[in-house]
């Protein structure tokens, strides 16, 4: 088996999951095909507390995000600390201390094999396994290919403990949901991709809407960096002492969007045993950021005008509003206008928001960005994968970018940097093989016809059925369409039911 081959595939499917959990499922899938693999562990080594901590165990029912301690013997842990980084080794019940802990603590394995591989990111230590129900199943091959997920586990394992850390300052926070410190962040100009080239239009009505309080919408598809122009406004406005506060209204359940947005008082519901601030209030004195209001249920619309016409806000369960001085910056990848017709937007949010609209362009209409934005992501990529940084990609191996047209815009121009960085292992970095070929070529934006329907939505359906005609209506699994689109099956085919994007055998 080819290791390149082999890396770029099982990679592939440990990078694409919507979730954590959804890519270490696939991953391990993946990893089936060319080995045994019944089980995956994750664990983390803190060799001042003299134990490894399992943060995930995968196996093909399910991914458990974990932290199963387990304690090691003085002669373990010096074992353990007299690893080096990227080596991979066979287990065994005897042969490996990370074996006997994860034995000792589950008496219920029987005979099994393993192998191991020891990962380190920015300080962050700890290993990787892969376990098979019976002995001597693998082979030196097999710990070859093996081995070569060290990169990509290595930065994961970081990743995921960075996360562990934020849940568990934010459950710490006597305020859970203020999102403002989260929110503060110092944007100039400089810090924007693009700012004197194919953004040069958007900087220029930005900087002009920034020295008033008027509302701004942004306009634009997913993926093209609305929340970078709306933080930069906040930064040139009068308001930049106070906080930044961004909230996604797609990603609130609608039964917690009132509470979220406007607060709620103790007592309020079940479950309210303390006061809280929502959105506006933590944003006060400074700038509220709403991405995706026109994912906003109606009943939240309302209360919402309120907000912008009175500057002031009622939490749920409360008798008197609290004034408010803020600014208000929303944005949406959708066409308002059409929901305002079907009665899903309130015509009368819609005329208080739109004051001031700035349309961010996609980044197939400024492909002459896509050089610099290149060179910045494998500085910022670098650093966060602790390796040196390689330098500027030539123009021939830059020609794949160039000719695709980049339907997850910037956000995916970033991914398929960051893949190629850990595809290229040392070597000169190659996108041939990331965009190109026949996928490329069916995802490229096609010339418009005559009388075609190009609202947002309907380009949607358009990329989706192209989507699925090249994966001959397969939808689930891998090479189907919502491994290629990048989202969840079940999020998909809800996406095709609303409009109406037919599926079933023998349609594609």
């Amino acid at each position: 088996m080819d290791v390149d081959s082999f890396f770029r595939e099982v990679s592939e499917h440990f990078l694409g999951g919507d979730t954590t959990e959804a890519s270490l499922i696939a991953g391990l899938r993946c990893l089936r095909r060319f080995m045994p693999a019944d089980r995956l562990h994750l664990a983390l080594f803190d060799p001042g507390q003299d134990h490894y901590k399992l943060i995930a165990m995968v196996t093909e029912e399910g991914a458990v995000r974990t932290n199963r301690v387990l304690p090691f013997r003085s002669d373990e842990v010096a074992v353990l600390l007299s690893r080096e980084t990227g080596t991979g080794r066979f287990l065994g019940k005897t042969g490996d201390p990370v074996s006997r802990g994860i034995i000792r603590h589950d008496s219920k394995w029987g005979a099994y094999c393993g192998m191991s591989v020891e990962l380190e990111y920015r300080n962050v230590r700890g290993s990787l396994s892969v376990h098979a129900v019976g002995e001597g199943r693998y082979t030196d091959e097999h710990l070859q290919l093996f081995t070569t997920l060290r990169v990509l586990f290595s930065k994961l394992i970081s990743d995921l403990v960075q996360e562990d850390t934020l849940a568990r300052l934010k459950s710490e926070a006597p305020e859970p949901h203020d999102l403002s410190a989260a929110g503060d962040r110092i944007v100039s100009a400089s810090d924007i991709v693009g700012a004197d080239a194919g953004l040069k239009h958007v900087m220029g009505m930005a900087r002009q809407v920034s020295h008033f309080d008027s509302p701004v919408i942004l306009l634009g598809e997913t993926g093209v960096g609305k929340e970078m122009i709306a933080a930069l406004i906040h930064q040139l406005s009068e308001r930049r002492s106070g906080p930044f506060v961004p909230v996604n209204c797609g990603a609130i359940p609608e039964t917690l969007i009132d509470s979220e947005l406007f607060g709620h008082e103790k007592g309020a519901f079940t479950g309210a045993t303390a006061q809280k601030k929502g959105v506006f209030e933590l944003a006060d004195k400074g700038t509220v950021f709403l991405d995706e209001i026109g994912e906003m249920p109606l009943n939240a619309q309302i209360r919402m005008l309120r907000v912008l016409q009175e500057k002031k806000v009622q939490r749920v369960g409360g008798t008197r509003p609290v004034d408010l001085d803020i600014r208000v910056i929303a944005a949406t990848h959708r066409n308002l206008d059409e929901m305002i017709e079907s009665g899903r937007f309130r015509s009368d949010l819609w005329f208080r928001l739109h004051v001031f609209t700035i349309m961010i362009p996609p980044l197939r209409e400024r492909k002459g960005d896509i050089p610099i934005l290149v060179e910045h992501f494998l500085e910022k990529k670098s650093k966060q994968m602790n390796i040196p940084v390689p330098l500027a990609a030539h123009a021939e191996a830059l020609s794949p970018l160039m000719n695709y047209d980049w339907p997850g815009n910037v956000r995916e121009l970033e991914n398929v940097v960051e893949r190629a960085l850990i595809l290229s292992r040392g070597r000169p970095l190659a996108f041939h093989s990331i965009v190109r070929g026949e996928e490329a070529d069916a995802l490229s934006a096609p010339s418009f016809e005559p009388g075609e329907d190009l609202s947002l939505d309907g380009v949607t359906a358009a990329h989706i059925r192209k989507v699925l005609k090249l994966t001959k209506g397969r939808i689930n699994g891998s090479g189907g369409a919502a491994e290629k689109l990048g989202i969840n099956p079940a999020t998909l085919r809800n996406r095709m039911n609303r409009l109406g994007v037919p599926y079933g055998r023998g349609i594609f």
